[in-house]
């Protein structure tokens, strides 16, 4: 127990002022309690030791190797990264800080972009207790590269979704920001897709079915014929499975109780009981559900390939909509309260017990 003190300690932390936003109305004060939770998480990434996460080490060695190469060598030689390689060159070998500066910088990014996403938001401090319990915070303790790209990736989603800017201005804000996001992390580039995805509207009545062609048909079909693709290429390749495969189910079993909730007519009746509303499903929710399902489809590989599961990384945000969406459905406060505190403690849960898996146990400062 004591190797998980820390992030114990955090998911309490990020409950306890996810319980306090539910009773407050001071907009100011709210802003305040998320900007502390985003300044926890922040802290705790910027004072993390080198052992903490399974490729930060290598961060280290990257950085320190930067001081003796060329920027030739090390920034444009074999790699396409460079944006995170330039940075790491500027601080490292021409600048000469210590690594903790750069990896400060790095979280500061993260930080800004988490910021622009959900600051907006009604309820900002329980959608970043979601987003972070729901595999980014494990995510950006191990790969910063990625997590800084998921972080651009998460603040493009929302703009081309949401804001009322024309459409053309949102497609290049977005392409922009997801170029940007491929310069820390080449697998950004699976994202130049979604806009194209998401032009195909989806009705309530269609979300259940596609997560259950994922839950029981890509796993076998899909990851089997990558199985059969691999051993034949490389002999040497180990298959495995992981955490990715609990993360699956449950969206999968959560979309599909709302579903049942909010399109079924038992469902309206238990709504009715506990004076829930409609959830009035519309065009900005489709582009949401298709984050849930790309996710879904990347995380269906999970038991053949570390490479592929990291997509389904970049759709975090989808889940957490769905998840906070239906806060504004129940009516009685006190009903709300227990629905809020229980999902962010649940998933804290699943927070904590997801941390070895990406070897962020134990928690060390520097």
């Amino acid at each position: 127990m004591i190797v998980y003190i820390v992030y114990i300690a955090f998911a309490l932390f990020a409950v306890g002022l996810v319980t306090l936003e539910s009773f407050l109305k001071n907009k100011t004060i709210k802003l305040v309690i998320f900007l502390s939770l985003l300044i926890g998480y922040l802290s705790l990434g910027i004072l993390k030791g080198s052992s903490v996460g399974l490729d930060t080490a290598n961060y280290s060695h990257i950085y320190e190797s930067a001081k003796l190469a060329t920027f030739k060598d090390y920034v444009i030689t074999d790699k396409l990264e460079y944006g995170y390689y330039a940075s790491a060159y500027l601080f490292s070998a021409s600048l000469k800080l210590p690594e903790i500066i750069f990896n400060a910088f790095n979280f500061l990014v993260i930080g800004v972009f988490l910021f622009l996403t959900f600051c907006h938001k009604e309820r900002k401090t329980l959608y970043l207790t979601l987003f972070l319990f729901a595999g980014f915070f494990c995510m950006s303790f191990s790969g910063v590269r990625q997590s800084v790209a998921i972080s651009i990736c998460t603040f493009a989603f929302f703009f081309y979704f949401e804001s009322k800017s024309k459409t053309y201005v949102r497609l290049l804000v977005f392409y922009l920001l997801v170029t940007i996001a491929f310069l820390y992390h080449k697998s950004s580039i699976v994202l130049f897709i979604v806009p194209l995805i998401t032009l195909i509207d989806l009705e309530f009545y269609q979300t259940p079915f596609v997560p259950l062609l994922l839950l029981l048909f890509f796993p076998i079909l899909l990851s089997r014929i990558y199985i059969i693709v691999i051993t034949n290429i490389n002999q040497n390749s180990i298959v495995f499975d992981s955490r990715l495969s609990l993360t699956l189910v449950m969206e999968v079993v959560f979309i599909i109780i709302m579903y049942f909730l909010y399109n079924t007519s038992l469902g309206k009746r238990i709504r009715d009981k506990f004076n829930i509303s409609d959830l009035n499903f519309g065009k900005v929710d489709s582009r949401y559900m298709w984050l849930v399902y790309l996710g879904c489809v990347f995380m269906c590989l999970n038991y053949s390939s570390t490479i592929a599961t990291r997509f389904s990384m970049f759709f975090y945000l989808g889940i957490v909509y769905f998840v906070v969406k239906i806060t504004d459905t129940i009516q009685k406060p006190a009903f709300q309260r227990v629905y809020i505190i229980g999902i962010s403690a649940l998933l804290g849960v699943y927070f904590v017990y997801s941390t070895p898996v990406l070897g962020l146990v134990p928690y060390v400062f520097r």
